[in-house]
């Protein structure tokens, strides 16, 4: 007599498989979330610090004085968060009539980046009024046309909607030079 072996799955069998399935998923759904905000996170600073380095690379590349611009300055609460603007004043009147736009940058996404914090007594740029609170300048030299006292940055903070310790701090020193200080900053 031929006995015929059986193959696949009985519905008990398949029932547990199912069930730890779903166990791995619901605890790993989660994870993911949180790990792909986090490179979200590390993308934006990595884009802000790479376009503050660019801007002073051209600055010194070109021996004048390079602006970079928030491309929404009237969002008060985001500012940077839209994208911003690398330019350079033709005329150097310190007005935005004519200039060239070297490169405009647009990260996008739902982080919101803070342009530079508690330095409300500090003129940014040396540009007209309006663009003040949104404009960084870098000189010729490379360095920032600012006036900061010994040891003070500027500093840039990369939020997302978490809260705690999910944020980025990029700090520009009085050089211009740009770089990642906090890996961890506490957002608000």
């Amino acid at each position: 007599m031929l006995i015929k072996k059986q193959t696949g799955f009985t519905l008990i069998e398949a029932m547990v498989t199912l069930s730890v399935l779903a166990i791995l998923i619901a605890i790993g759904i989660p994870n993911l979330t949180g790990f792909l905000q986090d490179n979200r996170l590390t993308t934006h600073t990595n884009t802000l610090v790479a376009t503050l380095n660019y801007a002073r690379g051209e600055a010194i590349t070109r021996n004048r004085a390079v602006n970079l611009t928030a491309v929404s300055p009237s969002n008060t609460s985001n500012e940077w968060g839209p994208g911003w603007t690398i330019w350079s004043d033709l005329n150097e009147d310190n007005t935005v009539d004519d200039t060239e736009i070297i490169r405009e940058i647009r990260p996008g996404g739902a982080t919101m980046i803070d342009g530079p914090n508690n330095i409300t007594g500090i003129s940014l740029a040396e540009v007209e009024a309006s663009l003040k609170s949104s404009t960084l300048s870098y000189r010729g030299n490379g360095t920032l046309a600012v006036n900061l006292g010994l040891g003070v940055n500027i500093a840039f903070t990369i939020c997302d909607k978490r809260t705690d310790e999910k944020g980025r701090k990029i700090e520009i020193s009085r050089t211009g030079r740009a770089i990642l200080t906090n890996n961890h900053y506490s957002c608000p």
